[in-house]
């Protein structure tokens, strides 16, 4: 408590924010029983407002998992007009839902996939697998794609780490992709990566998505127990990043090698909690100058 008290406002702030969320699921869990599962008898009426994935539409499509274990579907709808006879890579595709719904409308389609179990269905199903840790990936072993997405399990430390990574290895190729990040509401560590990601990366559009995958109030009450979120329905965003040789990140990223646009000279120990290792000192003063200079 005492070093969190010696934080920055701003830093305390979104740490106090995390663990308030944290704590409010947690005291939740803890009194809803079992019995209260086994008495609820409401009626599930039909949910308004969102649309029906036009997934469920294409002859021999299946999923195998649901909201939040991977995206919420209505994303591969939104892919799909971004990929339409393109080429589309995914990091983390756990069992190809997304993947194989987009498959039908891009023109090649690659899985970025580190758990083998996973690995073996996603080839079941056909798709081009890299079955390792995307961070691994050298710059020459990175799919030829135009668009690339992915919704990280961490995303205090996952998405920055990964950004920096892609960017650097499709710089090296001189190529430009894509890149579509998803970002849950119900989840605060996302909504705090979200501003930090299209500040730092220079993106450039943001899409919210209104889903509802179904199930009952007794889903919602058991997702509150183990996911820590209310149900299989919410709002989605998807932000949007070009990224690799001749964006403005690229350039903006060596302009800053030459001559560094904020010091950290006065930072002493302090580090952002929610930054990855390898980020310099005072992340949010330096976001904050950046933002300054526009």
């Amino acid at each position: 408590m005492q070093a969190m008290l010696r934080m920055a406002g701003p830093t305390r702030a979104l740490l106090l924010c995390l663990l308030t969320q944290l704590c409010t699921c947690m005291r939740a869990r803890e009194q809803l029983t079992e019995a209260d599962l086994r008495s609820a008898e409401w009626a599930q009426l039909p949910s308004i407002g969102a649309p029906r994935s036009r997934c469920h539409d294409l002859s021999g499509y299946e999923t195998q998992d649901v909201f939040p274990t991977r995206s919420p579907l209505l994303v591969a709808d939104h892919l799909i007009s971004l990929v339409a006879g393109k080429r589309f890579g995914e990091v983390g595709t756990r069992n190809g839902d997304i993947m194989g719904c987009v498959s039908r409308f891009a023109a090649s389609v690659t899985a970025i996939e580190m758990d083998r179990a996973h690995c073996r269905v996603l080839r079941e199903r056909g798709f081009t697998v890299i079955c390792r840790d995307f961070m691994s990936l050298r710059p020459h072993e990175f799919p030829q794609v135009d668009v690339l997405y992915w919704w990280p399990q961490m995303s205090w430390a996952q998405n920055e780490a990964w950004m920096e990574h892609t960017a650097q290895a499709y710089e090296a190729l001189n190529q430009t992709v894509q890149v579509v990040v998803g970002f849950d509401s119900h989840w605060a560590a996302d909504m705090t990566s979200l501003p930090r990601m299209m500040r730092r990366f220079r993106g450039h559009a943001v899409k919210r998505v209104f889903f509802d995958e179904g199930g009952t109030w007794q889903d919602m009450f058991k997702l509150m127990r183990t996911e820590f979120r209310p149900g299989h329905w919410g709002v989605f965003h998807l932000a949007h990043f070009y990224i690799g040789a001749h964006t403005s990140f690229a350039r903006r990223r060596s302009s800053e090698l030459r001559s560094p646009r904020a010091s950290f000279d006065a930072c002493g120990n302090f580090r952002n909690p929610m930054s990855p290792p390898q980020e310099a000192p005072c992340p949010l003063r330096f976001i904050k100058d950046e933002a300054m200079r526009g």
